[in-house]
């Protein structure tokens, strides 16, 4: 019986030792063979551990602009107060308070910011009197969820976190919030709050998006999956897998799906967080905003 415990044991040790060996080695090869989407589940986790940290609250999608004002359609400089130019204490504050800026301390490398192998687009700033060095992001946030708590996202199966809302590209030094709040009336600024807030989905510049282009995307729930936008180049888009409604013969967008939310506003329909795949399915009356 000592004999067979002892072997039994050994075998245990064995499988153990094994799969320590193993896993590290399994686990590099799926980060090399996916890194954008590795990158995006941690950035991911870091997200979702500032919420656990702030009562279920997740962080900021843009900082204030004054009293009851916000930086809703501003760029946010990574990490913040990097240029030397044009800076001010109460840009850097707000910059600070944001989602990329914010969870920094959970993910700890700036690295993790970019979307490996994809090309790095520099803005008209003078990069080379930065302060301190300046990250490379290539993912954006769900700005619906600005300061959103985390237990009222209906279906966080579904919800985007995060994706590739800059396009396949990585921006130098900055990152935005896409899509976004537009927060344009002074107060507060949350998803169905003053009668006057709504939902932005930017068109930018770089989205450059060739039939069937793969953007990752990242669920509420930490799931990655990928989607393939611009599917249909003869029509309009399926509007429960692609938030652009429709695109150009050379690939830029030119309308994006919206549905109404809370109060009279209008919001990106992809990114609603108290919306369900359901829900959205039996929604009538599209719009597609120019």
């Amino acid at each position: 019986m000592q004999r067979f415990a002892k072997e039994a044991a050994l075998a245990l040790m064995i499988v153990v030792v094994g799969a320590a060996v193993l896993y590290p080695m399994m686990a590099r090869a799926d980060v090399h063979e996916d890194p954008v989407k590795a990158n995006m589940m941690t950035l991911g986790r870091a997200i979702i551990q500032y919420a656990y940290d702030n009562d279920e609250t997740l962080p900021l999608a843009f900082g204030p602009r004054g009293p009851n004002m916000w930086r809703w359609n501003s760029r946010i400089e990574v990490p913040q107060g990097w240029q030397r130019e044009n800076q001010t204490e109460a840009k850097t504050e707000a910059d600070g308070m944001t989602w990329i800026n914010a969870t920094r301390r959970y993910y700890k490398n700036d690295a993790i910011l970019a979307a490996p192998d994809l090309p790095v687009v520099k803005e008209p700033v003078n990069y080379e009197d930065a302060t301190k060095p300046y990250a490379t992001v290539g993912y954006s946030y769900n700005g619906l969820l600005h300061a959103y708590r985390l237990s009222e996202v209906a279906e966080p199966t579904r919800l985007p976190l995060l994706w590739q809302g800059l396009g396949l590209v990585n921006w130098q030094g900055f990152a935005m919030s896409n899509p976004t709040l537009s927060c344009i009336m002074p107060g507060p600024c949350h998803y169905g709050g003053e009668p006057m807030t709504s939902g932005v989905l930017f068109m930018l510049k770089d989205m450059n998006i060739q039939h069937d282009s793969q953007f990752w995307f990242l669920s509420t729930d930490l799931t990655a999956y990928p989607l393939l936008l611009n599917h249909n180049p003869e029509g309009n888009q399926d509007a429960l897998r692609d938030p652009f409604a429709t695109y150009t013969a050379t690939g830029i967008a030119q309308a994006y799906w919206t549905s109404p939310g809370p109060g009279i506003g209008q919001y990106p329909r992809m990114f609603k967080p108290d919306s369900t795949l359901e829900a959205e399915a039996r929604e009538s009356g599209l719009m597609r905003v120019p």
